[in-house]
């Protein structure tokens, strides 16, 4: 891995791959001058380029950034399918979700694949009266749910008087 920093507080990250030239990585950092950032990640297949300012930066975009390098790195669960990654990610970014370390990440991760499956098998046994799909929970455990949504149905059971009308 080379690092490689401009004059101009530009900072690319380049993992070589035989179908991009480290030529062509300064090249594209060096077009992003108005970055602060500029991190390129270079997959087996595609180029990836991830690039903030801190005005447009958010914890969301933090956390989409923390986990292409815990993908490019291998540090998620390799059970995982490609397909599951690009759902997460999309999650990630349409409920602004963050994560403030790996190990969470990597936890609410494997949460939501757990959750995915769930799902597909709710819609697999289902006969047209509902479609499950991916919500703003998705990344938590039916734990978390049962505990943190705010509910407590004995609220207030202590004040109740029975009817005394026969």
């Amino acid at each position: 891995m080379q690092s490689v920093q401009s004059s101009l507080s530009v900072v690319s990250i380049c993992i070589p791959n035989p179908k991009y030239s480290l030529s062509v990585c300064l090249k594209l950092c060096m077009k992003m001058k108005a970055f602060v950032l500029c991190a390129l990640v270079f997959a087996s297949v595609n180029c990836y380029r991830v690039a903030r300012s801190p005005t447009t930066m958010s914890p969301a975009d933090d956390t989409l950034t923390l986990l292409g390098q815990m993908k490019t790195n291998n540090e998620l669960p390799a059970s995982s399918a490609p397909e599951n990654f690009d759902k997460f990610e999309k999650f990630i970014r349409d409920f602004k979700k963050s994560y403030a370390t790996k190990e969470e990440l990597s936890k609410r991760f494997t949460i939501f694949v757990e959750n995915l499956k769930t799902i597909e098998n709710l819609n697999k046994g289902e006969h047209g009266s509902a479609t499950y799909g991916i919500n703003h929970l998705a990344d938590l455990t039916k734990e978390e749910l049962r505990g943190g949504l705010g509910l407590n149905l004995n609220l207030g059971k202590d004040k109740l008087k029975p009817d005394p009308s026969p």
